[in-house]
């Protein structure tokens, strides 16, 4: 598996940061740490990049990785039926919004710059479609725990950033494929913004809100965005949050949510 990169200010990370401004600067030098599910993701990423790639023509895709060992971070995953059952879902689906048009290109694991908006904004998208007049983002997801496409700050990020490389098309779509995860809209998700929409959000909206993470003593905010910061142990702001009213009662609510669907 390549190592991998981050930029200060990732995509993946826009929902904590345009909340915590102070959330980029107080998360670095913390070391770099996956879990069991994260690994698997990955996994199943690379299995994605593998096929679409074209790398398994005359070759049982199925039989290939059935029960496979893939080394990942000194972990050893073993890929199973269930991983399969999702590649295969999000494959087919790109493949099928590839040749909507006879000339749309396909692009995968795509880097793409966001230096408009800020120097420090830039990532990998796993898909990119460019179509006569419109650009596709496709965005796998492993997860079990759905996640929403509308207003999807990665997304978007991922969507801005291609089309400051196609400026010409009109209007980009976002769609997230999650096999693995209910959702009363299934597990294939898009929304469409058209591109003026798309640049006013990011310099009126976005923009300020990176620039803030930038300031010489960012604020800490804390909330339910903090779940992933490496720097949440550390930080006064979250212990606060934690004997706060709000943080309570969501404690509250999640443990009534949980009886609720034994």
């Amino acid at each position: 598996m390549p190592v991998i990169h981050h930029a200060k200010i990732a995509p993946s990370g826009l929902d904590r940061y345009t909340k915590c401004p102070a959330s980029p600067k107080a998360s670095e030098g913390y070391p770099s740490s996956s879990s069991d599910a994260s690994r698997i993701g990955s996994v199943v990423h690379e299995m994605n990049e593998m096929r679409l790639q074209g790398r398994f023509e005359g070759v049982d895709y199925k039989e290939y990785w059935l029960n496979r060992e893939v080394e990942f971070e000194g972990h050893t995953v073993k890929v199973d039926a269930e991983m399969i059952e999702a590649s295969n879902t999000y494959c087919e689906y790109v493949v099928q919004r590839k040749n909507e048009e006879k000339k749309s290109k396909l692009y995968i694991e795509e880097r793409l710059d966001g230096h408009e908006i800020h120097p420090d904004l830039w990532g990998t998208t796993d898909i990119l479609i460019v179509q006569k007049d419109k650009i596709i983002i496709i965005d796998y997801k492993n997860g079990k725990y759905p996640v929403e496409v509308e207003n999807n700050l990665q997304l978007r990020a991922y969507a801005l950033m291609a089309l400051s490389k196609y400026s010409e098309k009109t209007k980009v779509e976002m769609v997230i494929v999650q096999p693995r995860a209910w959702h009363k809209d299934g597990p294939i998700r898009s929304t469409e913004i058209s591109s003026e929409n798309l640049v006013n959000w990011a310099f009126d909206w976005l923009k300020p809100k990176i620039d803030a993470c930038f300031e010489d003593e960012p604020v800490f905010v804390a909330g339910e965005h903090c779940i992933f910061c490496p720097h949440k142990l550390n930080c006064d702001t979250h212990k606060e949050y934690l004997l706060s009213e709000e943080y309570i009662e969501r404690k509250k609510q999640r443990t009534k949510r949980a009886i609720y669907n034994r």
